[in-house]
This record gives structure tokens, sequence and C-alpha cells, in this order.
């Protein structure tokens, strides 16, 4: 692709030297050159009429009468000696009878004497390609003379020389500033390009570690470098927590599928006997529980997972979500000797949410606070209501948090070292699901704790 676009660049770039040369060498001066006759010719019909003009004056004008013809003559010549003066033209007048050179500016009176222009024909009388015009001076309705203004072709060969000189320089110019582009382009466009590509390719082959030098990372390539750096991170990110999560998914159905397999298989070999093959099966059962559980887990992170959370918002007493999640963990918190401390800021708080999502959370925080709590103590679930949001705790006096882990605790299947001895039979899933469920809801949870002293986690939700 890259040599694609660069030939195409190459071919753009020698096209456009050979149309300006093309240009330079072969269009204008044919055009500057016409231009150039037309001005010269414009210039001379000018001057032939300046000349005509004042020999009508002394023909038709107040001194005509009496003048004589080598008076006139004279006159004319110096009028044609004077209007030579302000030009590089050749100014000629011609008998119209008789075609004799009357008078030339390039030459004396006397010089001019029994010289002929036989057919009126300019070059042939100077010896020299000329441009002429020629005008008319009349006399009682006939043609006394022709005034003739030339000017030698060479004049104007010389100057379409050094116009063109001047294009050529130019161009030149433009030639010597487009090769720098040229190399600009190859240093600070083709080669960051070349290298863009060859690390995509890598990416293409699924290899994310690969990472782009930015030339200049506050041009657009250099953004371009540093945008597909990131997106490689995003991606090497993404197949990491891919490779964690299947790992993790596979590790949590083995163990119980292991433990499954292995009390139906003594069963029917007799190594349970009978009369203790209850005792098994409910543990088959809580297993297969335990199964159920993280295949919900899993199907919950999956519908989080795409553009967003679908939320029905109602309004409904937050109170009342709380006894209902504390009564399905009674069984547990009696074997435990836990016990609830309610802390209601109202008997009623009515809130606007999600009330099977925010079940979930309390059902997962509430979870969460059992298993790491130890016998014999208490867990505080507080809710209060401030400036229009109602703020709900749940705070136990377990093992705790290290600080260090804290931010680690969203993520999917993660465990605290201090918790794998704890929870056994957790997925790592819950505060996650609990992190995405309040962050649809356009909110926050925080967690505070200590290591041994215990963990509060703490969310609000607007009040109805």
């Amino acid at each position: 692709m890259n040599n694609k676009l660069s030939m195409k660049f190459v071919v753009g770039y020698i096209l456009i030297l050979l149309t300006g040369f093309i240009l330079v060498a072969m269009v204008f001066p044919d055009v500057i050159r016409k231009r150039l006759v037309n001005d010269v010719m414009s210039d001379m019909r000018q001057d032939a009429s300046r000349v005509v003009e004042d020999g009508m004056k002394d023909l038709y004008g107040p001194r005509s009468s009496g003048i004589s013809e080598e008076k006139l003559l004279v006159e004319l010549h110096d009028r044609i000696a004077d209007v030579s003066q302000y030009t590089d033209k050749r100014i000629i007048l011609v008998d119209a009878n008789t075609q004799a050179i009357i008078m030339d500016s390039d030459t004396s009176l006397d010089e001019t004497r029994y010289k002929h222009m036989y057919g009126f024909d300019v070059a042939s009388y100077t010896g020299y390609p000329v441009y002429s015009v020629s005008m008319p001076l009349e006399y009682s309705f006939r043609v006394l003379a022709y005034v003739t203004v030339s000017i030698d072709k060479s004049e104007i060969d010389k100057e379409v020389y050094r116009i063109n000189r001047v294009n050529y320089l130019v161009y030149l110019c433009m030639f010597v500033l487009s090769f720098v582009l040229f190399i600009i382009y190859v240093f600070e466009v083709e080669r960051p390009i070349r290298a863009i590509l060859k690390v995509t390719k890598k990416y293409e082959d699924g290899s994310y570690d690969a990472r782009i030098k930015p030339h200049d990372s506050e041009d657009d390539i250099g953004k371009l470098a540093m945008s597909l750096n990131y997106i490689a991170t995003e991606f090497g990110e993404i197949e990491a927590y891919e490779k964690n999560f299947i790992a993790n998914v596979s590790h949590d159905f083995r163990s119980p599928l292991t433990s499954i397999k292995g009390y139906l298989e003594a069963m029917l070999d007799g190594t349970i006997p009978p009369d203790m093959q209850e005792k098994y099966l409910n543990i088959v059962i809580a297993e297969t529980e335990r199964l159920n559980k993280l295949t919900s887990s899993i199907l919950s992170l999956s519908d989080m997972d795409r553009k967003s959370i679908s939320l029905d918002i109602t309004t409904f007493s937050i109170n009342q979500v709380i006894k209902q999640v504390i009564e399905t963990f009674g069984g547990i918190c009696r074997g435990k000797d836990i016990q609830f401390e309610l802390e209601f800021s109202d008997e009623d708080v009515k809130v606007k949410g999600d009330l099977e999502k925010i079940k979930q959370v309390m059902y997962n925080l509430v979870d969460n606070a059992i298993k790491f709590s130890p016998n014999n103590s208490s867990i505080r679930i507080s809710v209060a209501d401030r400036n229009g949001k109602v703020y709900i705790s749940v705070k136990d006096h377990g093992i705790g948090i290290p600080k260090a882990d804290i931010p680690k605790i969203w993520d999917r299947f993660y465990k605290t070292d201090l918790s794998r001895g704890k929870d056994k039979k957790g997925s790592g899933l819950g505060l996650s699901i609990v992190k995405d469920i309040i962050t649809a809801h356009k909110s926050n949870i925080d967690v505070t704790s200590t290591v041994s002293g215990g963990t509060e986690f703490t969310f609000f939700l607007p009040e109805a």
C-alpha cells in the first residue's frame, strides 16, 4: 500500500515537472512573443498617428499657405526626429507615388535622397526582418506619403529571450524548491507512514507489543502514531483480559464439576454407602447452585459489555429492598451468628432506579460482607438522604482490603491475597457487576477499608 502511495506521489511529481517544463519551454515563449508583438504594434500605431497628425497640422493649419515642399519635409523630418527620441522604433516617410524615401529617422535628410522602398517592402529596404505599421498622409483627397514605423524582429527576439531566461530561472527555483519539499516529504511523511504500516502489520498478526515511535508528536502523523499505540495497548489489555477471563472461568467451572463428578462416581461404585448419599447429594446440589450463580454472573457481565445497560427506572423503597435481601441470607447469618444493624433516616425512603439491578447490587455487597466477616460479628447497613440524594452503605468488620488492592477490586475475577483463603467459592465477578450497574445509574460507589478493620461500600441514588 505504501509503495503504491509513494509511486503515485513520484509519478505526480514527475508529471508536474514535465508539465512545467513544457509550459516554460514551448507554450510560454509563443504566448510571450504574441503578447509582445501586439503591444509593439499598438505602440507603433500610436507613433505613426502622432507623425500623421503633425503632418496634417502643417498641411491644413494656419501656416499651411505658401509653405514649400522642402520646408514641409524639413519640418516633418524634425517632428519624426522628436518622436524617435521617445521610441526605439524606426520611422520612415515614403512618397506615395514614387516610393522614394522622403526621410528616415535613422539617417540624415541628405542620405535619404535617391533611396526608394520598392513595393513598400520595409524588410527589403532595411535589410533585416521587421514588424511594421504604415499610415497614409493625405491631402486634398489623395495620399501624399506613407508614414512607416518599424522595429527589428531581433529586438523582439531579445526581449522574448530575456523573459524566457527569467521564466527558466523561476522554473529552476521551483524545481529546487519542489525537490526540497520532496525530500521533506520522504523524511517527514513517507518514512513515518512506512514505519506505521510496518507496525500495523504486526498488529494484524496479533502482536500488540510493537510500538510506533512518533517522529513528531505534535503533527498529524505523530498524533496518528500515538493513537495507534494507544489502540494497541487497549487491544493488548483486552487480549490479556480475554485469556485471563477464559482461564478463570475454566478454573471456576472445573472445580465444582470435578467435585460433582467425583461424588457421583463414588456413589455409583459403592465407595459412598447408601446411608451417606444424602449428605453428598446435598453437596452436589450446592455445587450446581454455585455453577448456576457463576453462569448468571457471566451472563450479567455479557449484557453489560454491550454499548449500554438497559435500565427500567422506577420508584421504589430502598428500605424494603434491603430487608428482602437480608432475608435471603438468614440461614447463613444464623450459622455464623452474624447480626445486621439497620440505620434508616426514615421509615420509608423512596429512590429512583432499576429495582432488580439495585437488588443485585445489594445482594452482592451483603454477600461479600458475610463472606469476609468473622463469626459473632455484625454488618451495618445505613440509609441517609442528603440534598436530594440517598446514600446507602454496607459496612462489615471483616479482614479488610489492603490499600494497594483497592483499585483492583473492581476488575473481573480479581481476588486479594487475603480473600483467597476466605472465599473459596466466589467467582470474583460480584464487585465488577456492582460497579457496572452503579455506573449505569450515573452514580459512584466508594470503598473505605483497613486491614483487619473491615470494609465499607457507599453509593447513592436520586431521591424520589
